[in-house]
C-alpha cells in the first residue's frame, strides 16, 4: 500500500495527465450533484478529490479512504480551497469500503444516502457484484449511485490493439499493476455487472479523449491539450479515457 500512495501522491503533485483528469472526474460528478442537489452523500475511495471541494449544499457527507495520509491531505486541500461549513456533518473515515465494519463506521452520521458517489474507485474492488448489492443498504428511497471508471474500450486502449501493442483491450497495463487496479470495464460490461445486481442505469457515457498511454501523454501534456481532448469527446462520443454511469 505504501508504494501505491507514493505513486498517487507523486501523480498528482505534478504536472500529469492522471491529475487534470482527477479534477475532471470531480468536476463531472459536481455536475450532476449541482442538478439533484442531494442532502446526504457517501463518497467512497476520495483519494484527493472529496466531492464537497466542490459541492456545497448537503447536510450529511461521509467519505471513506483507506489511507491516513490520503485523508490528512484531502482535508488540507479543502482548507487550502477555502472550504467551509459549519452547518453539516463532514466526515472522512479512514477505512477499507471493503469492510463491513469500517463501512459501517463510515455511515455512522446516516442510515441511507441521497448519493452514492463510487468516483474511480470500482475497478480496485475484489468482487464488484458483492460490494454494489452490500450498498444497497445504504440507498435511500431516491438514491442514485454514480460509478466513474476507465473505459477499456477507449481510443488509445484501441490504437493500442489495433497496433498490436495490446492483445486484448481488457488486459492489465503496467500503469494498472503499478496502482493495484483488478478490474476492467467498458459501457457493457459494467451495464451488465450493475443489471446483474439488480440496478438500473439511467444515464452513461465516456469523456475525456486520450490518444496514448500516460508515459507519452505525461511529456505533451498542459492544460490547453488536455481541455482540447475533452471537447473532443463530442466527435468520437464512445471513446473516451473515462466512463461514467448512473444507476438506481
Amino acid at each position: 500500500m505504501r508504494s501505491y500512495i507514493d505513486n498517487y501522491i507523486e501523480q498528482h503533485n505534478n504536472n500529469t495527465f492522471e491529475r487534470y483528469l482527477s479534477e475532471l472526474r470531480l468536476e463531472k460528478v459536481s455536475n450532476i450533484l449541482n442538478i439533484r442537489n442531494p442532502k446526504r452523500i457517501l463518497d467512497i475511495g476520495i483519494g484527493l478529490y472529496p466531492v464537497y471541494i466542490n459541492y456545497r449544499k448537503y447536510v450529511i457527507y461521509s467519505g471513506i479512504e483507506r489511507s491516513k495520509e490520503l485523508c490528512n491531505k484531502a482535508f488540507k486541500k479543502s482548507i487550502d480551497a477555502g472550504f467551509k461549513n459549519e452547518y453539516c456533518i463532514t466526515s472522512i473515515t479512514c477505512g477499507d469500503c471493503e469492510n463491513d465494519d469500517d463501512l459501517k463506521l463510515a455511515c455512522r452520521h446516516s442510515e441511507t444516502y441521497d448519493d452514492i458517489i463510487l468516483n474511480s474507485i470500482l475497478h480496485f474492488i475484489k468482487d464488484p457484484k458483492e460490494f454494489l448489492i452490500k450498498l444497497k443498504k445504504y440507498m435511500s428511497k431516491s438514491c442514485i449511485i454514480y460509478i466513474n471508471v476507465p473505459n477499456s474500450k477507449s481510443f488509445h486502449r484501441m490504437l493500442g490493439l489495433y497496433t498490436k501493442d495490446i492483445k486484448d483491450i481488457y488486459e492489465l497495463s503496467d500503469m494498472d499493476i503499478k496502482f493495484g487496479q483488478i478490474n476492467r470495464f467498458c459501457l457493457n460490461t459494467l451495464e451488465t455487472l450493475v443489471t446483474d445486481c439488480g440496478f438500473s442505469a439511467i444515464n452513461k457515457g465516456t469523456f475525456c479523449i486520450k490518444p496514448f498511454p500516460e508515459h507519452q501523454m505525461n511529456k505533451i501534456i498542459d492544460r490547453k491539450l488536455f481541455d482540447g481532448l475533452d471537447m473532443l469527446i463530442g466527435v468520437f462520443p464512445s471513446f473516451g479515457c473515462e466512463l461514467f454511469m448512473e444507476i438506481v
